[in-house]
């Protein structure tokens, strides 16, 4: 049944499959309700004989989406991953960064709150066009965790006309609320970027006791494990910060606050985090302005934004970046000049775009802008020794005048002839070892820059393989040459057929 839906058919014949209403009703649930990528089905009409046994049924498609839809919809799920999701993250860290994604790039549809019947609440809606109920947040929040090997299920609660998820990690299963995890409204100030950990990874107990209690249906999941109840990413960070891990290290921001005065927030430390639980301070910023257009507040607005191993944060109306891979310094990439009464309360990336929360005290307003950032990215960061396909390094094509350079032996900067596009494809035959890359342009009237780093690294050593026969001769090209047992070369012609046969 679920590939008819997904080949868009009109019916599935169920005439073999003896299915009685209430196993219909189990099935429905599990194959329909609980897949994220069948979000385009509206309805599906089951026809029984006069036994009550399930002959076939019809499926009726929503007109809102085409198969361009699902093609969004998976380009979207890429897209995701491809923002914040590295090789060798474990699965905790990987169900940590999907969520704070998530959560940073939706808002909650208030529609819900007007009982119009027009709330958006499947997972195209969560992950395309960012918007959704609790429905569209639990959703998306699976397809991204099916996606990742991690498994997850439904928690449904008829008494609070809520919805949530179970994550399985380590063998246990734990709640996850995004929804409640997010702000209340996309009006409220503070809300680009915002994030907490209040309701992720939680046992039975502590979802019962939590801020806002919850209370759900009966199922057969239990959380009982409590390892996450007061686990570092509800204590560490600031409330409202998100948790990016890069380079196997987590990052975070901390509030900073007046010496004298704790109820003052005067800046923002960037934290990491490493795999044995070091916490250690990248770098301290204090607010400009602190007082004198910048107002005293307690509660931070500085946020945390990831995109492609990049971090960007605000304090103040400054706005930093950090290139773990490339240095262990924030750079100031970007000020906000507004009026003495705007000030910047939220920051969000997604891919070669900034969006900045703008604050106006004057006029109680809040106001959205794009601004524009410098990238640097990497088809490939590591290749073998003889790769033949070059790594392609990627700038932000909307900046111009770009130059290309490479680092030398002594540290130095050598200019790249010819390179003066968007796009670089680094050269081949390079040795083992570290190459960096460094590209400047000019993107909305300032010089920007940024580097990279390609790893070359040593090929597989050529492992001992036997024949049936004590030799055997292989014709490679032109030439022959013969393999003893044990992986032994002899009479070996050319170096390229040593390649070859490694």
């Amino acid at each position: 049944m679920t590939a008819a839906m997904i080949n868009w058919e009109a019916e599935v014949d169920l005439s073999g499959d003896n299915l009685t209403g209430e196993a219909w009703k189990r099935i429905f649930l599990n194959v329909v309700e609980n897949n994220p990528d069948l979000f385009y089905v509206l309805v599906i009409t089951p026809f029984t004989d006069g036994a009550g046994i399930i002959q076939k049924c019809t499926f009726t498609y929503s007109t809102e989406y085409d198969q361009n839809s699902v093609k969004e919809y998976k380009a979207a799920i890429d897209n995701v991953f491809n923002e914040v999701i590295e090789a060798n993250m474990t699965d905790e860290q990987k169900a940590l960064a999907l969520h704070d994604y998530l959560v940073q790039h939706m808002v909650y549809d208030q529609n819900a709150n007007n009982n119009l019947g027009i709330e958006k609440r499947n997972a195209y809606e969560a992950l395309v066009n960012g918007i959704g109920v609790c429905q569209g947040y639990t959703l998306a929040y699976a397809a991204l965790l099916n996606k990742a090997g991690i498994k997850v299920e439904y928690c449904r609660s008829k008494s609070m006309n809520h919805i949530w998820n179970y994550v399985k990690l380590d063998g246990n299963w734990y709640h996850a609320d995004l929804t409640y995890d997010d702000i209340a409204a996309s009006s409220q100030t503070g809300e680009t970027g915002y994030v907490k950990h209040i309701y992720f990874l939680l046992s039975d107990d502590a979802m019962r006791n939590a801020q806002l209690e919850h209370s759900w249906d009966a199922n057969d999941i239990t959380c009982s494990d409590t390892k996450y109840d007061n686990y570092w990413h509800k204590t560490a960070p600031l409330t409202e910060s998100a948790i990016y891990t890069v380079n196997g290290s987590s990052y975070y921001l901390k509030s900073k606050t007046v010496s004298n005065n704790p109820n003052i927030c005067l800046g923002a430390a960037l934290m990491k985090r490493d795999s044995s639980g070091t916490e250690t301070e990248v770098a301290s910023f204090e607010i400009e302005n602190l007082g004198s257009g910048w107002p005293m507040w307690k509660e931070s607005v500085s946020r945390l934004s990831c995109s492609k191993g990049v971090l960007y944060f605000n304090v103040g109306n400054s706005i930093y970046s950090l290139h773990p891979s490339v240095t262990n310094t924030p750079e100031k990439i970007y000020q906000y000049d507004g009026t003495s009464k705007q000030i910047v309360t939220g920051l969000l990336v997604s891919g070669n775009e900034m969006t900045l929360e703008i604050y106006d005290q004057t006029s109680a307003k809040l106001e959205k802008i794009q601004v524009p950032i410098f990238t640097l990215s990497a088809s490939e960061s590591k290749v073998k020794v003889g790769y033949t396909k070059a790594p392609v390094l990627t700038a932000n094509p909307l900046a111009s005048g770009f130059i290309w350079l490479k680092q030398n032996t002594n540290n130095g900067w050598e200019v790249i002839s010819g390179a003066n596009s968007s796009n670089y494809t680094i050269e081949t035959g390079l040795a083992e070892g570290s190459y960096t890359y460094r590209v400047e342009a000019t993107l909305g009237g300032k010089s920007v820059s940024a580097e990279i780093t390609i790893t070359v690294t040593e090929r597989e050593e050529q492992k001992n393989f036997a024949f049936s026969e004590k030799s055997k001769t292989v014709t490679y090209g032109d030439a022959d040459f013969t393999v003893t047992a044990g992986g032994q070369r002899a009479d070996l012609p050319s170096a390229t057929a040593a390649q070859t046969l490694r």
